[in-house]
């Protein structure tokens, strides 16, 4: 995968750490298998070369409406899923605030009994934003993972833009899976030096050339017609 070299070369050479919190919406649970399943191959390189917990917030509705439990292990990650106060249609520029003051208390708690060396925020906002101000507390060393939609779509609004801002230039390093993406952060302002660009990578072992034609045959595809496949979320 191209984010197995890059992103824990950056963050070693600034640190030298060894244990990793990382925080991030984006993570399978028991209910949601495929939920960021690119975040979940990303921690899994990580593992190569630190000691990572993940805590993955989810909004205090899907608590109460789903049965994902407070811990869990997904392929052998150990992740947290604590709840947020997120009040739908209410207006997003107070998300970030809300995320702040109902994950602090179990934040403290949990670096307290799960030290770690740094912090690792995926998703601009509200979760890089939310974290930063929680960090005001922790005074860990941290990092953050935009995506796209965090920052296209994200940053269209003047609060929240100002808000995204605020947590990027906290950040040692802002890593950024594309180059569009860096030219709009350094556009809010932020140090082209501090962002790293690592595009999303693929897992070799799973995906590969292979025989067409035995390929084909084995999924009982027409031979000799033109087929055109698409892989992503709609």
């Amino acid at each position: 995968m191209t984010t197995s070299n890059v992103v824990p070369s950056s963050l070693d050479c600034h640190l030298g750490l060894r244990r990793l919190l990382v925080v991030s919406p984006l993570f399978p649970n028991n209910k949601q298998p495929s939920k960021g399943v690119f975040v979940k191959q990303s921690v899994l390189q990580l593992r190569n070369h630190f000691d990572v917990r993940v805590v993955s917030p989810i909004p205090w509705a899907s608590r109460l409406t789903s049965a994902i439990p407070h811990r869990d292990l997904v392929d052998g990650i150990e992740v947290w899923y604590p709840p947020y106060m997120r009040i739908p249609r209410a207006g997003h520029s107070l998300d970030g605030f809300f995320y702040c003051v109902s994950l602090l208390p179990f934040m403290k708690k949990f670096v307290d009994r799960y030290p770690c060396d740094a912090i690792l925020a995926h998703w601009a906002y509200p979760d890089a934003f939310g974290v930063t101000l929680i960090n005001q507390v922790l005074k860990k060393p941290m990092f953050i993972q935009v995506h796209g939609s965090d920052i296209n779509w994200g940053a269209r609004s003047c609060v929240r833009r100002k808000m995204i801002a605020f947590a990027l230039r906290r950040a040692r390093t802002v890593f950024s899976v594309a180059y569009d993406l860096q030219e709009k952060m350094m556009a809010l302002g932020i140090d082209k030096a501090r962002i790293c660009v690592a595009p999303n990578g693929a897992d070799h072992a799973a995906f590969r050339p292979r025989d067409r034609d035995a390929v084909r045959a084995q999924l009982g595809l027409p031979l000799q017609k033109k087929i055109i496949l698409f892989v992503g979320n709609l």
